[in-house]
């Protein structure tokens, strides 16, 4: 018997030719080297090379999006109080990493599509949300703005880009953590980039004036925070790093108790042994103390979210008993932070001074332009700050994030922004329970950070805080990895 020999014309089907790179790469290189020389001509060699690296940058995300994901998780919690246009014209260095990974993203897309490797997307109900709240929190402004012939000034379009830019980190990191080592790789680094955060906030708590004069050095903004000596981190304001401290302790508790629970030890990706414990409980007690030093109210009420919703999740609430006895030890060596903002209370007889501040600025400066010529369903401006010479920064902003939504887009982004908020919970709760961790640990970081903000919202603009919005976004994708499928962009091997 002979074997039968396959026509030279016949190939499996699977089997596919090679993809030759050749022409592209030199079309890359031949776009890069005009690009380089025509900013060099026109702006310097300076920019001209953060040009040139820019663009290598954007194709490197295209090639491999993960690279993405870690630019943004690192440079966002570390540079996120660095002045617009420090380094980069018109950005900030975690803005434009973030445009620059979208950007990579869309190219790698683009690609994928020409060349018929195909891209996937079946829409989770958390994406439709999202994609209404980006639509009415930009172009349904702009629409309302242009209708009731209202000018948008360059500060609105910049407010009108909000939404959108978080909606597109979003789907960047639905696109880019595709598998359980992703997922992994990421937690690792959020958590890694936060304990630096936490310590820096921890030494800036002993040593408040020397970190303030080492910020000003690199171009960090001046806030009020800054100011008047809050604990602010390398976020720039009090708030902003408490809730972004908050979410992460969601993250290490969720991990710490399901490793003292003993749960699920059969997956690789669970962290077990005495080692990995005593890692997990060091970097949660960093996120614990540095969530205390903020001194913010806010923060207390998120982080007490985050322990209740961490032990729910596990079914161990008997744990809640230690926290009171950590509570009192960590009160110790941060009572001056403490006992400061108790002053403010002054003896409970009345509202502190910040909280006071915030409710004059909305009775003079915003409340009585949104109750006139229904403006609260129509929405006033883009814009959600004003002069204000008797404040510390000369301005001052909507201080609840409710009516700023009403402010920005009327009734139909405050319904928008309700029912996202309501659908995330609902889809990260689904999953908060996962058997694999770092699945478990997304859901309950997302979880807890829309569980609180929902109240917070009513005294701060949670929902669109820098440093603070990103991780709650950034979570939030990772948390849907099982409950829905990522955005798939094919590859060569990997046709969708």
């Amino acid at each position: 018997m002979t074997a039968s020999v396959p026509s030279p014309t016949s190939t499996p089907a699977t089997d596919r030719s090679p993809v030759d790179f050749t022409i592209p790469v030199l079309l890359v290189a031949l776009v890069a080297s005009a690009v380089f020389l025509g900013l060099a001509s026109a702006f310097g060699g300076f920019l001209a090379l953060a040009g040139l690296c820019g663009v290598a940058f954007i194709v490197a995300v295209a090639r491999v999006p993960m690279i993405g994901v870690i630019g943004i998780l690192v440079t966002t919690p570390l540079l996120a109080a660095q002045e617009r246009g420090y380094i980069v014209p018109g950005f900030r260095v975690h803005e434009a990493v973030v445009f620059a990974s979208i950007a990579g993203i869309g190219l790698r897309a683009l690609v994928a599509h020409s060349l018929g490797w195909g891209v996937k997307v079946k829409p989770h109900a958390v994406d439709i949300a999202f994609t209404v709240v980006a639509f009415t929190g930009s172009v349904v402004p702009a629409l309302l703005m242009i209708g009731r012939g209202r000018p948008i000034s360059t500060e609105g379009i910049g407010q009108l880009m909000v939404f959108p830019k978080y909606f597109g980190l979003y789907v960047l990191m639905r696109c880019a953590v595709r598998s359980m080592e992703h997922l992994r790789i990421a937690l690792l680094t959020i958590c890694g980039v936060g304990t630096v955060v936490s310590l820096i906030a921890l030494v800036q708590t002993a040593a408040t004036q020397r970190v303030n004069d080492l910020f000003s050095n690199f171009g960090w903004e001046v806030t009020e925070h800054f100011f008047i000596g809050k604990t602010t981190s390398t976020i720039g304001n009090a708030i902003l790093l408490g809730m972004y401290l908050s979410m992460l302790l969601a993250v290490s508790l969720s991990l710490l108790f399901r490793t003292l629970a003993r749960r699920q030890e059969h997956i690789v990706a669970n962290p077990k042994g005495p080692r990995n414990t005593v890692a997990i409980t060091s970097i949660a007690g960093i996120f614990f103390l540095a969530c205390l030093s903020t001194g913010q109210m806010s923060t207390l009420i998120a982080m007490f979210c985050a322990v209740v919703i961490g032990l729910i999740a596990v079914q161990r609430t008997r744990y809640l008993g230690l926290f009171p006895l950590i509570g009192v030890v960590a009160v110790v060596p941060l009572w001056p932070v403490i006992n400061k903002r108790l002053e403010e209370f002054n003896g409970f007889n009345e509202l502190p001074r910040s909280w006071a501040d915030r409710l004059s600025n909305l009775q003079i400066h915003f409340l009585p332009e949104l109750a006139a010529n229904d403006n609260w369903f129509w929405s006033v401006r883009p814009e959600t700050a004003k002069l204000d010479f008797n404040n510390i920064t000369g301005v001052v902003f909507i201080e609840s994030g409710y009516l700023a939504m009403l402010w920005i887009g009327g009734f139909f982004l405050l319904a928008a922004v309700i029912a996202f908020q309501i659908t995330s919970l609902r889809a990260t709760w689904r999953v908060i329970r996962h058997p694999n961790p770092w699945v478990a640990a997304a859901a309950t970081g997302a979880f807890v950070g829309f569980f609180a903000t929902m109240f917070l919202m009513l005294i701060d603009s949670h929902l669109t805080f820098r440093g603070s919005a990103d991780l709650l976004y950034t979570l939030l994708a990772f948390s849907l990895i099982t409950a829905a499928p990522p955005i798939l962009i094919g590859t060569p091997d990997n046709r969708c």
